[in-house]
C-alpha cells in the first residue's frame, strides 16, 4: 500500500496532523480492520479460537486465515 501523505506542520516546523487522499484513507481503515463492527470482531475472534483449538482441519479444503 502506498501513502501520499500531506503533513501539516505547527509554526516550529513539527508536524501535527496528515492528511491523505480519502481512497488511500479508506484503503487504510479496512485493512487495519477498524471498519468491522463489534459484532464482527467478535465472529472473527470465534473463528479464530475454534480453528486453534481443533485438533485436525475440517476437511481438504481448510484453509488458514493467515494464508487467505
Amino acid at each position: 500500500m502506498n501513502l501520499h501523505a500531506n503533513f501539516i506542520i505547527d509554526s516550529e516546523g513539527k508536524p501535527i496532523s496528515v492528511v491523505l487522499p480519502y481512497n488511500e484513507y479508506q484503503d487504510l481503515i479496512e485493512s487495519l480492520g477498524l471498519d468491522l463492527s463489534k459484532e464482527e470482531i467478535e465472529a472473527i475472534e470465534k473463528a479464530k479460537f475454534i480453528r486453534s483449538n481443533k485438533p485436525d482441519p475440517i476437511d481438504d479444503e481448510y484453509i488458514s486465515l493467515n494464508n487467505v
